[in-house]
């Protein structure tokens, strides 16, 4: 009996949180967007992923999208920060079939969680992860390598560098599900980034201070920004939104290249 209450308190507190959904997170639509991305669709092992960057770079990063996936807006925003000088892959785990368009917002926000569960659980895309980084290790010759990841995608960043010490840091943009527990065993160092919709996040900045690595830490909190604005729901065509999106794009940019 012990033994099965372990493996559930293990499961429950993988896809669960001291953090739920915001509001704004199960009402704010993605935006339309006419961006032509810059990358590709490439095959790493079984994992389709959407690549862009300096093929020869040796530093990579695996991008987490939010429920909406492969939204030209996220690519947008990866595009755009493998100018720093970063290879940037976005692994597709909903395999082309993320949250759909047409039922947002949901009627009810266990719908959301139904999807995550069903799409993406910890079991599922935990194996997809590290077969992208052999991927990234074995033919592309990546050295160093790092992670972001936005909303939902956030709080995998965090599960992965709670577990494996060989990436650089994590970055995690206007995230969901993330609080002090999801961050205190960071083998690397995290940069928190909420928007005015999140909760406050200084407690797990302070969580992470205290790490042997704390000095690496850091946070901005985008108070005049709403929830998504890096990922599917940012307009970039706003002059508000951009200035927000590029001055994040810079602080994720330097924070990778200072590691």
């Amino acid at each position: 009996v012990n033994s099965v209450k372990r493996v559930f308190a293990k499961f429950y507190f993988r896809t669960m949180s001291t953090t739920s959904l915001s509001h704004p997170c199960c009402t704010i639509p993605p935006v339309t967007s006419d961006y032509t991305p810059k990358g590709s669709i490439e095959k790493f092992g079984s994992v389709d992923v959407y690549a862009f960057g300096d093929p020869n770079s040796k530093h990579a990063l695996i991008s987490i999208y939010d429920i909406f996936g492969l939204h030209p807006s996220t690519k947008q925003f990866c595009d755009r920060l493998a100018d720093f000088g970063f290879y940037v892959v976005l692994p597709d785990f909903f395999e082309g079939q993320p949250f759909p368009v047409e039922n947002f917002p949901p009627k009810d926000r266990s719908e959301i969680m139904t999807f995550l569960k069903n799409k993406a659980s910890w079991e599922k895309i935990a194996p997809q992860i590290r077969e992208v980084k052999s991927y990234l290790r074995e033919h592309k010759g990546i050295k160093d390598l790092g992670m972001l990841g936005f909303c939902w995608g956030a709080k995998i960043v965090t599960q992965v560098i709670s577990e494996e010490s060989d990436y650089i840091g994590g970055a995690l943009i206007h995230p969901s599900f993330v609080g002090v527990p999801e961050v205190e065993n960071a083998k690397s160092p995290l940069f928190l980034i909420p928007s005015k919709d999140e909760a406050d996040m200084l407690p797990a900045f302070e969580a992470l201070k205290k790490l042997p690595f704390g000095d690496k830490c850091d946070h901005y909190r985008f108070d005049d920004m709403h929830h998504g604005f890096c990922a599917a729901r940012g307009d970039f065509a706003d002059e508000e939104n951009k200035k927000a999106t590029t001055k994040a794009l810079g602080l994720v940019g330097s924070f990778f290249q200072n590691l």
